[in-house]
């Protein structure tokens, strides 16, 4: 059998710290007919320097003078070559199996475009493990209200071509999987495969979403008004991307407005989800007989809701 051509893409801006260890971690893969490519995206530290002493030649290094994550992405996936591309981000690191089962499901499951995987995570003291709901009808649903991938876990098609959009960068990935999702298959290998190290992107990417919240607010509102509603339910937003609300009336308010209008029971399960989360958060009777009125979808909740372990 023939192994196809696997590249593993890795945007790189001042890392320093972790590229040394990210581009092991590839070099290191049970899976060996591999491609890495690596984009120093206009990096100010010592980037070059240490890509400068790999000589594998696996590694091809590429520099950018043009800052942003979404032109990095795209210029990485007009030079891959490989029947699968696979995202690393350079601070990650992935399992030294990962490209092998990966690529084996894909090859196995050819109808799948999109194929993420469960991740470890470092430099967090609370959350050690991630774990999403794994089918193509549960990553549908989660969609259409959050990401529920890992990018440094994704492998895709080479042949999806995905385009990532400047005006959403660092939300590039969850913006192209929302525009493009019902032309894809998704799924999640249940396997420990990426590690994802959170502590300082999490801190540094908090607050450049911030900056653009309005612009996936309107992804957001855009895919409400698919759904038949026209107000926005911006509580219910914040409230599902882990904000604390202050607001638990409007929050429900939200819920059951959105879950009224809703056909899909994944969706609706993912709501009574959020019920559930909102209980937990701000007990009350209203509350309570929304989810018990609703507890016949409290079985399918459970199965596709996210798990975060310490």
């Amino acid at each position: 059998m023939i192994e196809p051509l696997v590249s593993i893409l890795i945007p790189a801006h001042n890392a320093e710290k972790t590229i040394s260890t990210a581009l092991h971690s590839c070099l290191n893969q049970t899976y060996e007919n591999i491609e890495i490519l690596v984009l120093n995206n206009a990096s100010k530290d010592q980037t070059q320097k240490i890509l400068d002493g790999f000589s594998d030649a696996r590694i091809q290094v590429f520099y950018s003078d043009q800052k942003g994550i979404s032109k990095a992405r795209n210029f990485l996936v007009s030079k891959a070559q490989g029947k699968y591309i696979a995202w690393l981000d350079a601070d990650d690191i992935a399992m030294p199996s990962r490209m092998e089962l990966q690529t084996e499901f894909m090859e196995a499951y050819p109808e799948i475009d999109v194929l993420g995987t469960y991740a470890n995570i470092r430099g967090s003291s609370s959350i050690k493990k991630v774990k999403w709901p794994c089918g193509n009808k549960a990553l549908q649903a989660w969609i259409g209200f959050r990401n529920p991938f890992i990018q440094s876990s994704l492998m895709i098609k080479k042949s999806v071509q995905p385009t990532y959009h400047s005006d959403y960068d660092y939300m590039e990935d969850y913006h192209w999987l929302i525009e493009n999702r019902t032309t894809l298959e998704l799924q999640i290998l249940p396997a420990y495969l990426c590690s994802y190290y959170q502590s300082n992107k999490a801190i540094k990417l908090k607050s450049k979403q911030y900056k653009q919240q309005s612009k996936l607010l309107s992804i957001w509102n855009r895919e409400m008004s698919k759904k038949g509603l026209s107000e926005s339910f911006e509580c219910l937003f914040r409230f599902m991307r882990g904000d604390v609300s202050n607001n638990p009336k409007q929050v429900l308010h939200e819920i059951k407005t959105v879950f009224e209008v809703l056909q899909n029971q994944e969706e609706r399960a993912i709501l009574l989800y959020q019920a559930f989360r909102l209980l937990k958060m701000s007990p009350s009777l209203t509350v309570f007989m929304f989810c018990v009125s609703n507890g016949h979808l409290l079985p399918k909740a459970m199965r596709i809701r996210p798990r975060y372990l310490v």
